[in-house]
């Protein structure tokens, strides 16, 4: 109801958690004052009521003081602008030279020269490829296209938590309305975004 009337969903997030801390410790005090006063069952349930209560309110808290921190934050506030990329027109013993021996990463998002995002590139079947005597076959014969991994730059950080890419993969490719990369953004940028300290 908060959220219908203010229209700040963080906002009704972290007052109804507040709300529910406030419950909570009167409820606590209720339980702890019901067992000084005759040692009943009751107030030690209600005290044990009131602890789970708190904890989960503290929680609804936590998420709505999260929610406004990033509310204002997008992808392209965050994302590295200048991600190494795999040209489309490398075959992989190159690809596997140049970038998998070279910097050691799992899979590399692959563009054409105007820098349209076409896929990934992993390096597992690069190699297993490479080891079936098919080195010189274009990257682009191999791309794994339809992974979620795409995201558009002007999209809020939000969305990104729980996309299944990020959680897969440990990163992003960001990407505008024409589906050219902009950027990558990884899990530690969204942690160190999402970090209260920061």
């Amino acid at each position: 109801m908060i959220w219908w009337r203010t229209g700040d969903r963080n906002g009704a997030t972290l007052t109804t958690g507040r709300m529910g801390q406030a419950f909570a410790l009167v409820l606590g005090l209720f339980g702890v004052w019901s067992f000084a006063s005759g040692g009943s069952y009751l107030g030690l349930v209600t005290m044990v009521l009131a602890l789970i209560l708190y904890q989960a309110a503290g929680a609804a808290v936590m998420q709505g003081v999260i929610g406004r921190r990033i509310q204002s934050i997008t992808v392209a506030d965050i994302m590295d602008r200048e991600p190494v990329t795999i040209p489309a027109e490398l075959t992989l013993l190159d690809a596997h030279d140049r970038f998998f021996t070279q910097h050691q990463w799992p899979w590399f998002a692959v563009v054409d020269p105007s820098r349209h995002f076409l896929g990934v590139l992993r390096q597992q079947r690069v190699e297993s490829e490479i080891a079936a005597g098919r080195p010189a076959l274009p990257v682009t014969d191999v791309l794994e296209d339809d992974m979620p991994v795409r995201i558009d730059e002007q999209a809020p950080l939000e969305s990104l938590l729980g996309s299944e890419g990020l959680g897969r993969l440990g990163a992003m490719v960001a990407v505008d309305s024409d589906g050219v990369l902009q950027g990558v953004v990884t899990l530690a940028q969204v942690r160190q975004a999402l970090n209260p300290a920061t």
